[in-house]
């Protein structure tokens, strides 16, 4: 008998079935329409010399006071924080400190409303981002702060998980933080209810930049 056979749909449509027991139909077309809208859409990336102006209105969208802007890979971080600085929100640039200094910049960064960064390299194949932690750019960014922006240039958005450790390397893997990042933080371990923000922020906003 073939295995195929005891399924009530052909094998190419196994998983919406699936998906298809365990939800209400009308819950469902909503996934399926929701995934269709978000293809079509294609968001045009932002040219890099527009990024700067971008960071305050992500800032004031969410009434950010206090935003930490980490250094950047391709951006000019600096273009960053004066944009941010002309708009009177304060500004938290991290640098390498002293061990005995290093509480008070993750306590600086903590009360911070905003999170900005851009990350080494992306993954296409699953929308995630990966960030290398250095002094300057230390993973407390994307941990502390209730909301992050992370920025990517479009270059550096590779088609699988294993190309980008590639291009990473195992030389920074063995000496660095590196952080992999698919969306806000959230957690299903207390009594398996989904809670966002616990590891990390609670809300993610992203942009593709260009030269």
């Amino acid at each position: 008998m073939d295995p195929d056979s005891r399924l009530p749909c052909p094998p190419v449509e196994a998983l919406a079935c699936f998906a298809a027991y365990f939800q209400p139909v009308s819950a469902f077309h909503k996934i399926i329409a929701n995934v269709r809208s978000a293809l079509e859409r294609k968001p045009a990336p932002i040219p890099a010399h527009d990024a700067a102006a971008a960071t305050p209105g992500t800032a004031q969208k969410i009434a950010a006071k206090i935003v930490v802007v980490g250094d950047g890979i391709t951006l000019d971080a600096g273009a960053i924080g004066k944009a941010l600085t002309r708009n009177a929100i304060d500004l938290i640039r991290p640098d390498r400190v002293r061990d005995d200094a290093r509480a008070g910049l993750r306590d600086r960064i903590a009360r911070s409303d905003l999170g900005v960064i851009e990350a080494d390299y992306a993954i296409a194949a699953t929308g995630t981002f990966c960030i290398v932690a250095t002094a300057k750019r230390p993973s407390s960014i994307t941990i502390l702060p209730p909301v992050n922006f992370i920025v990517v240039a479009a270059e550096r958005i590779l088609p699988t998980l294993a190309d980008v450790i590639a291009a990473v390397g195992p030389d920074q893997f063995a000496r660095r933080r590196v952080a992999l990042i698919t969306g806000p933080s959230r957690t299903a371990d207390i009594e398996k209810m989904i809670v966002i923000g616990v590891h990390g922020p609670k809300e993610l906003y992203a942009a593709v930049i260009t030269a």
